[in-house]
This record gives C-alpha cells, sequence and structure tokens, in this order.
C-alpha cells in the first residue's frame, strides 16, 4: 500500500467543480517524494476523454499533488488517480489507486482542455501563455497563415526546443519548427 491521503475533496466520493471554473480539483497528498501520480477522467461509457486531465506535485511541497480534471460537457464522468513508487522498474506500471465520480450539470464558462505535459513542465517552472486553456492550437487557415504559435513562459536559465510531429506517420516534420527567445 502507498499510504495516499485524500486531502480534498474531503469524505466525499465526489469531485466538484472549483467555484466559477470549468474544472473539478483534487488534492492528494502522498508520505515522500519517491510516489508519482497520474490521473485519468472517462466518461460514463469508459471512454478515456483526451486533454481532460493534468496531475503535477506542488512547487513548494512535493508530496502535495493537484489533480485537475475538466469535462468537455456536461455529463457523468469517472476519475482515476494512479500512483507508483519511482523505484519501480517499470515505468507503465501505475495502478489505478483512488476513483472519484464527477457529475456536472452545467459548466459555468467554456471548457478547457489540458496538454500533454511531463514532470519536467513544472520542475522547470514553465508557464503555457498561448493556447490558454486548451491542448489545442487554433491554426485558422481562412487567415492564410504558413504557422502558428506557442508561448511558452521560462525561466531565464532554462532554454527550450520544439518538434512538431505527424501523428498520423509517427514523425518528426523537419524544419517544422523555430523556436524564439524573447527576454
Amino acid at each position: 500500500t502507498l499510504d495516499l491521503h485524500i486531502e480534498s475533496p474531503v469524505y466525499s466520493p465526489k469531485v466538484d467543480l472549483v467555484k466559477g471554473k470549468s474544472y473539478g480539483l483534487a488534492l492528494i497528498r502522498t508520505p515522500n517524494n519517491n510516489i508519482i501520480l497520474s490521473g485519468s477522467l472517462e466518461d460514463e461509457k469508459g471512454n478515456n476523454i483526451e486533454g481532460g486531465d493534468m496531475v503535477y506535485a506542488d512547487k513548494e511541497d512535493r508530496t502535495l499533488w493537484l489533480c485537475h480534471f475538466a469535462p468537455p460537457k456536461p455529463g457523468k464522468y469517472n476519475i482515476f488517480i494512479f500512483a507508483k513508487e519511482t523505484n519501480q522498474p517499470d515505468t507503465h506500471s501505475s495502478k489505478a489507486a483512488i476513483q472519484f465520480t464527477f457529475d456536472i450539470d452545467r459548466l459555468p464558462s467554456k471548457p478547457i482542455s489540458y496538454p500533454t505535459t511531463w514532470s519536467h513542465f513544472f520542475d522547470y517552472n514553465l508557464e503555457i501563455i498561448k493556447p490558454m486553456n486548451s491542448r489545442y492550437i487554433d491554426w485558422p487557415s481562412m487567415l492564410n497563415n504558413f504557422y502558428d504559435e506557442i508561448l511558452i513562459r521560462s525561466p531565464d536559465d532554462i532554454y527550450i526546443s520544439a518538434t512538431i510531429k505527424d501523428i498520423s506517420k509517427g514523425t518528426n516534420i523537419q524544419n517544422g519548427t523555430f523556436v524564439n527567445f524573447n527576454h
């Protein structure tokens, strides 16, 4: 047993939306910083909601995990939180540790989604400026643009690189990115 402690929601199997926001939040405490959490949001049919979760450790207290879940529309959802010890040899061995229900009657604001991030994103104090609250890049074809922007704020001592991948072929697009630093 990993001895996880649910800080919020307290004594409830249900996560609620944060007041005035289109996401819910669960706070989970681990006994030490050798445990990694991840999450998943599923609809009532068991379909995974892409971009529906963002789980990360607090910068100041690495044993407190902030688990954000964003439904794309009102409905009934299940939240799963997975846990694994960092010393486990198999990197894909996370086990479901906690399940919550997430019943949404209405969203108070526009639905949001989360991009895929890894622990370094939070370790390096990176922040997404654009696109805001979305895992999608808005590339309006009517403007005849040959590019779009993703804006990431980083500390001065962190350098960022990027690749763009053709997901249908699984290959990187050569010369498909340009990274500019604006200090």
